[in-house]
């Protein structure tokens, strides 16, 4: 029993960091494989290489130890089965002669020995090899505990209707990514025009993206807050439903795999996946087709396979970073949301598909509510507002011309750094 308990204290953790380093180096391939080109390109190989090397040797050592201490139990689990049967046989031979009785069951008696040892490491062996798996149960009951998203199990709060002519309203709005860490969001209050355009700049932790992630609830706020969207509570509704009324154009634009069509459709996808399309349509044709044509990107989708119903492969490797971020496009504009967001959308594309990208937010998005998180300063010249965040608050909001009067404003202060000049401002 010793010997077992001791056993039992260090195989479970044993298997744990091996299902750890494991995943560690599982996850280095995937980065990997999805980078490769990045990592040839800046000739990078060798440091991959020996990164590889070094994790794949960490879960090999852990491998080694877990399985030299299986060894370990079973050699000496197999030296008491063994003493047990040489006491039982010297034991029997003993006995025998001063009992026949006994003798003539003596050889049954050392079969049944043999067996009770064989059984001991059996059922041992079933013990330790049960408990090695108990991590990945563990994993599961973690995930089980996570707090469910789905939207059958959303908070539906009946909120009376209050007219709001404010477009968007926030009040109060707190978040924490972590309960142990600061606020990433502290105490932000602001309201928006119907058809406004919004430029969120800030340095860098000032809560630019906090604030987006959090209009997409993926994480919760504070209580205490309030989101008002036109004449709706954000908080009121479900998860679905609060997501459906705000659209995104990414940074970096991910496409999954599956066709073009169930993309830019999302009757279409939810049908393929087999997800309930309650409250959906299906999106005509030639209303895609003329949103492509916008963005200038029909042609080209004509002359794949299918057309619309053109392969695309995980994150969208057959269309080049530029024609995925126009497609991300046509999916925001497709949802028709009252608000779209622009996280610095023509970051990582050329000049022409920016001036795309750009006039499309003049044209298209002239009756909607755009919000446009700013890490290049050019890109606020052609919005209504500015709203600066600093330290997760509300430092300054208003027109381009109103924040330079401010003196030893952070606008101010970011526009003279980056050498642009705004006529009038002053």
């Amino acid at each position: 029993m010793l010997l077992f308990s001791r056993f039992r204290s260090i195989t479970p953790q044993l298997k744990r960091l091996e299902s750890n380093s494991r995943s560690i180096v599982f996850s280095l391939c995937q980065e990997v494989i999805d980078n490769l080109t990045t990592i040839r390109a800046y000739n990078v190989q060798q440091n991959f290489r020996d990164s590889f090397r070094a994790r794949a040797f960490d879960n090999v050592n852990i491998q080694y130890y877990s399985n030299s201490i299986s060894k370990w139990m079973s050699f000496r689990m197999t030296l008491m089965g063994a003493a047990m049967a040489f006491l039982i046989v010297f034991v029997a031979m003993i006995i025998a002669p001063f009992s026949p009785s006994i003798a003539q069951y003596a050889g049954l008696i050392v079969i049944c020995g043999y067996n009770i040892q064989n059984q001991m490491i059996v059922t041992i062996e079933m013990i330790t090899n049960t408990e090695q798996e108990m991590p990945a149960i563990e994993r599961m009951v973690e995930y089980q505990q996570l707090e469910d998203e789905s939207v059958d199990k959303a908070p539906k709060v009946n909120v009376p209707k209050v007219e709001n002519n404010q477009g968007i309203a926030i009040e109060n709005l707190v978040m924490k990514y972590r309960p142990e860490l600061q606020p990433a969001l502290n105490g932000v209050s602001i309201k928006i025009n119907p058809k406004e355009h919004v430029a969120i700049v800030g340095r860098t932790g000032s809560g630019k993206s906090s604030l987006a992630i959090t209009l997409f609830q993926l994480y919760k706020p504070e209580s205490g807050f309030n989101i008002q969207i036109g004449d709706e509570q954000l908080q009121s509704l479900n998860l679905y439903e609060a997501r459906r009324k705000i659209a995104i154009i990414p940074q970096e634009p991910y496409l999954f795999s599956g066709t073009l069509r169930q993309q830019l459709c999302e009757f279409t996808r939810n049908k393929a996946e087999g997800i309930p399309t309650t409250g959906l349509e299906r999106i005509p044709d030639a209303k895609i087709w003329s949103l492509l044509e916008v963005v200038q990107l029909a042609e080209y989708v004509k002359q794949q396979p299918g057309g619309l119903d053109c392969l695309i492969v995980g994150n969208g490797d057959n269309f080049s970073s530029g024609q995925r971020q126009l497609v991300c496009v046509v999916r925001a504009l497709l949802r028709d949301s009252q608000i779209v967001i622009l996280d610095e959308a023509t970051a990582y594309v050329d000049h022409e598909t920016d001036q795309i990208i750009q006039k499309i937010v003049k044209e298209y998005l002239k009756d909607k509510i755009v919000l446009s998180i700013a890490h290049r300063l050019d890109t606020v010249l052609g919005m209504d507002k500015v709203l600066v965040m600093d330290q997760g608050k509300v430092a300054e909001f208003g027109t381009k011309e109103d924040l330079m009067k401010i003196n030893d404003g952070i606008f101010k202060e970011l526009i003279h750094n980056a050498n642009i000049h705004i006529e009038d401002a002053e």
